[in-house]
Order: structure tokens, then C-alpha cells, then sequence
């Protein structure tokens, strides 16, 4: 079915910035995981949020291309879904461009100031500090990449005016929005919130009382920034007062005389990397590569299922349960072991060899769980490295969208944990995502750890937007999730659905969740997965239930026309023509 919904109000935010919106109202969640594909012929835009996905279908219709759509959708989630997004903040992009066919991979992870060292998670006896105290000291916020990348997507690939793609981000701060029930219920949830003058007063009623669920928010000192930013670019963000404003914020909660800097922000840059692909059946896979971990993740557990009949293999059946979980552990293992920043710890490309992925896979049993893997041996592979613990932030949020000419846009955002540092500036959070560095940085052996902080570095991330072609080359699907360091299971599952079973974006996404981290084998609460509790102890998982909130977002490619699949598990949509 065509989508047709509220493009016609919602261009308003897109041509006539002097004429009043009509104000946008959360749509109500169906019941279960029975949501159906959208379709679309041309064009089509998924997010997280509802108005995000139809304010950026609105800017394809408006005449802008796919990098259009993303940088207004991005700034969008910015206000709708702060929890998880923001210009505070970072993630990694995959951008293909329809007419050349070349894919380009940009890294926006936030990074370390020049000043960090070793013990800046530790007290003075050098144990490690609380995860909530670290993320509110200050001392996590990274040098943020978000509006760096989409000003470098733009001013690459951009078609309308830079000033147009931003300017209904800063209509919907001026006028306001309904706060939608799933923002609603993570206010209510998030007393920190309390603690700072600026996230007290904009998130919470002069009573002390959340907000609640179709209360109108505004955020005029947002607008302001966006003003200044639709005017300068980035560079109002990394060295006007914006910076300025910035590095006061962060110093004023560290007490320690450190923190970003004027310089960190200004020397900010996002590298372009080339992307990792791989065939997975008759299909090329194509993930980011390091700094994150997640594409090579997802690589793996593809290459290593590839050994095994999948097509064969029920969806939710106890035998795909134990397949996908025992990939992941492998993959786990060898991603806490080896993979880190690339400019400071050299990728192994043996990793994703396919010899080495068929030997992996030769460690699975169908009779018996793996438990805790181990690291592989890959070609090349020194085995100096200490191996880490995982930790994991669920702040993320992903979008997709293809356009009428063919060109796509993957792309991931967080501010890390859920509400980053929860310091906000100029009415944007900051991020907390130092804390995905690995503390303390050796192992119980004193081997150092890749992942470990070190000045200037990008911490490892799990975040994995991908890109699929078909046989023949061409793009058929553009897919990523929410969801930490369970992302690596979330995205490796849909893929299999997608190609193995072939199903279609929103039914893939409709399936139950299944995660394994290396610990327990969790499945998702109240699901089909969840009734193959015994059958899954009898092979000796640990097992455990669990909400498991994914937040996919996917386009596919048909010779019929586009297909959209948003996560039921979140408030997003699939809007398009």
C-alpha cells in the first residue's frame, strides 16, 4: 500500500517556514508485532519517529536527495527523540551514490580530548567509578561528530540549499511538538534529569512533575543554535561561541581543570573509510568498518552461519535460536580481543576471511552451546591484546532512505547512553560516549587492551548501518538498528530473515529478538523464542528473557518498488511516495 499520509501538512515545515504548522500528534502503537511493509514507488525514509520519517519524505518531495532527507530527519530526531540522538553526539554513515555505484563510509565517532588518560574513569585508589557517575561527571563527553558528518555528507552530496534542509528542525523547536508516550515514559524514568538547572527545566513542569505524553514542548534555544548553524555551518558548532559554550559546560561539572577544548573541537574531522563487504549467499553485505565493531560483527556471524543451512532452518525454531546466539558469541569474542580504532590499533582483515569464518564455525555444536567462546586465531593476528568487558549503552537511533534517483543514506546517531552526559547545551544533551572505552585498559594477565583510552582515539562502538546489493549489483536493501551492543544480533537476524527466509523488511523486524553477547542466550519476553526456554537449557544456554527493544529501521529494494519495515518495538514509521 502507498504511503500518502501527512506529507501535504507536514511540507509546510519544508516550503513555508512563515506559515503555521499543524502540530503533530504520536500516532497510537498497535498491538503485538503484526505491522505490515509499507510501499513506496519513488522515494522512501524510515526513522525512529513519525515525524521525522514524513518532515524527511517531505524534503524528497520538496525536490532534495536521500543526504537532503537525513540531515533533516537527523536534527528532527534531535528534538522528538533526544534520549538517543543529537547534535551532542556522533555515529557512522554509509552513503551510495546511484550514479557512480560507489559506496563511501563516514566515521563521525565522537573522540577523546587530548588531555584524557588512562585513569580518567578511576578514583584516587584507581578502582573503577559508577556508570552513572561517569556519565554525568563530565569527563565521558567525546569531541561530538554528528553535525561535522552531515555537513560533510552536504557539502558532498547535498542538493538544496544548506539553510532549507535545516530549516524545519528549527520551525518544530519554534512552535513545538507533542512529547510522544515513549519519550514520555524514559522522562519519567530518568531522574537525573532532576540534577541539572537546564534538562530540569526543559524536560519537567515547574512543579518537579515529567512531562507527560501529548504536553506541548518547545525548545527556542535549540532554534537559536540551528539558526547560527544554518548560517555557518558547521563551524558555528566546532569554533564559534557554540564551541565556546560547550567546553564551559563540560568544565563546569569535571572539577579537574580538564576536559574538551577550543583546540579538540576545531581539530575535529570525519575520516572517509572504505567499507567492509562480504558475499552472504548470492548477496554483497556491506557494513562500516572500525571504529565500530558492529559491521565486522555482522560480517562474522553471516560468515560463520554461511556453513550452515539456514534456509532450511525455521524463523523462532530452538535450531535458529542456538545458530544465531552461538555465531554471536564467537563474534563477541574476537571483537572484545581485536577490533578498536583503526589509527591506533591496525584492522585484521583475516578476520572476515572466509577460511578462517568456515573453521569458527566448526566450534558450533547442535547438541551443545559453545558457553564462553574464545578469540580466534585470525591470519596476521598477534595475540598481545588483553580482552575486555562489554559495556553497553542503548542510545541510538538509525535511519534509512532511498531516493528516486537509487541513492541511499545508512546512517546511525547516538549520544550514547540513554540521555548521554546529561549536560545540554544550547538546547542540545551531550554525549557520554568515552564511557564505551575499556576500564581499566589490561586484562587480569597486564596485556593492554585495544579498546583502551588513549588521547585523541575513538572509542569502539557496535553501531552497524548496512548496505546489501543483489546478485546483479544492485542496491536491494538499506538496514541498521538502535540498541547498544545488542545491535551486532538485532541487525544479523534480519539480514538472515531477509535473505535466507525471505521475508520482507517488516516482517524480519517483526520477528522475536534473539542476543547473545557471550553470556546468557537472551530472547525476547513473550515471544515465540521465549517458549523455547527448556529446549535451549536442554543444549546447555544460559537462558533469559528479556524486553530486547530493537529500533530497526530498513528499506528494500524490489523490482515492484520500495519496501519499508519500521521497528514495532518504537515509535517509527516508514513514510514515502
Amino acid at each position: 500500500m502507498k504511503i500518502v499520509s501527512r506529507l501535504a501538512s507536514l511540507l509546510c515545515l519544508v516550503l513555508a517556514p512563515v506559515v503555521a504548522c499543524a502540530q503533530y500528534k504520536p500516532p497510537e502503537q498497535p498491538s503485538g508485532y503484526q505491522r505490515t511493509a509499507a510501499g513506496a514507488s519513488k522515494y522512501m525514509v524510515v526513522t525512529a519517529h513519525s515525524v521525522a520519517s514524513e518532515t524527511g519524505a517531505a524534503i524528497l518531495a520538496a525536490g532534495g536527495n536521500a543526504v537532503d532527507a537525513a540531515v533533516t530527519s537527523a536534527l528532527i530526531l534531535n528534538l522528538v527523540e533526544p534520549q538517543s540522538i543529537g547534535i551532542g553526539g556522533g555515529g557512522y554513515v554509509l552513503h551510495h551514490h546511484a550514479e557512480s555505484g560507489k559506496l563511501v563510509a563516514y566515521d563521525a565517532r565522537e573522540s577523546a580530548e587530548k588531555s584524557s588518560s588512562s585513569s580518567l574513569f578511576t578514583d584516587a585508589s584507581g578502582k573503577p567509578l559508577p556508570v552513572l557517575a561517569v556519565s554525568m561527571s563530565g569527563k565521558a563527553v567525546g569531541v561530538p561528530g554528528t553535525l561535522k558528518v552531515l555537513d560533510d555528507l552536504h557539502r558532498a552530496h547535498g542538493k538544496l540549499p544548506w539553510e532549507r534542509v535545516v530549516a524545519p528542525a528549527i520551525r518544530l523547536a519554534e512552535e513545538g511538538f507533542a512529547v510522544s508516550p515513549e519519550l514520555a515514559s524514559y522522562i519519567g524514568a530518568e531522574q537525573s534529569l532532576l540534577i541539572n538547572a537546564a534538562t530540569r527545566a526543559y524536560f519537567f513542569r515547574a512543579d518537579g512533575s515529567p512531562l507527560a505524553a501529548g504536553d506541548k514542548l518547545r525548545n527556542p534555544e535549540f532554534a537559536k543554535t540551528l539558526r547560527l548553524i544554518a548560517k555557518q555551518r558547521a563551524d558555528a558548532f566546532y569554533r564559534g561561541e557554540i564551541a565556546s559554550d560547550i567546553v564551559q559546560a563540560v568544565a563546569s561539572v569535571r572539577g579537574d581543570g580538564r576536559g574538551i577544548t577550543s583546540e579538540d573541537l576545531a581539530a575535529y574531522t570525519v575520516p572517509r573509510r572504505e567499507p567492509l563487504c562480504a558475499p552472504y549467499r548470492t548477496h554483497k553485505v556491506c557494513v562500516m568498518p572500525p571504529s565500530t565493531s558492529g559491521g565486522v560483527g555482522v560480517l562474522q556471524m553471516l560468515g560463520i552461519l554461511s556453513s550452515f543451512p539456514m534456509k532450511d532452518i525455521a524463523p523462532n525454531s530452538p535450531e535458529s535460536v542456538h545458530l544465531l546466539s552461538e555465531a554471536a558469541r564467537l563474534a563477541f569474542s574476537d571483537r572484545n580481543h581485536y577490533v578498536a580504532d583503526p589509527d591506533y590499533v591496525a584492522f585484521l582483515p583475516g578476520l572476515l576471511e572466509a577460511n578462517y569464518l568456515a573453521v569458527r564455525a566448526q566450534a558450533i555444536s547442535m547438541t551443545k552451546t559453545l558457553g564462553v567462546a574464545t578469540p580466534g586465531t585470525p591470519r596476521d593476528a598477534k595475540l598481545t591484546w588483553g580482552t575486555d568487558t562489554l559495556p553497553n549503552g542503548m542510545g541510538s537511533s538509525h535511519i534509512a532512505i532511498v531516493d528516486a534517483d537509487g541513492n541511499a543514506v545508512s546512517m546511525t546517531l547516538t549520544t550514547g547512553s540513554r540521555w548521554g552526559s546529561r549536560l545540554m547545551v544550547r538546547g542540545f544533551l551531550l554525549n557520554d560516549q568515552l564511557r564505551d572505552f575499556t576500564f581499566p585498559d589490561k586484562d587480569v594477565a597486564g596485556g593492554l587492551v585495544a579498546n583502551r583510552l588513549e588521547p585523541g582515539k575513538r572509542p569502539r562502538s557496535s553501531m552497524t548501518p548496512v548496505v546489501v546489493y543483489d546478485p546483479a549489483g544492485r542496491l536491494r536493501i538499506v538496514t541498521g538498528t538502535s540498541g547498544g551492543s545488542y545491535i551486532m544480533s538485532f541487525t544479523a537476524k534480519n539480514l538472515v530473515a531477509m535473505i535466507d527466509w525471505g521475508l520482507d523488511p517488516q516482517q524480519a523486524i517483526n520477528l522475536p529478538n534473539i542476543v547473545s553477547t557471550g553470556g546468557p542466550t537472551l530472547v525476547e519476553k513473550s515471544t515465540a523464542v521465549a517458549g523455547h526456554e527448556q529446549a535451549l537449557r536442554t543444549l546447555g544456554h544460559e537462558v533469559k528473557p528479556d524486553n530486547l527493544q530493537s529500533g530497526v529501521s530498513t528499506v528494500m529494494v524490489t523490482p515492484k518498488g520500495l519496501l519499508g519495515g519500521a521497528d514495532p518495538r518504537k515509535e517509527g514509521s516508514a513514510a514515502g511516495r
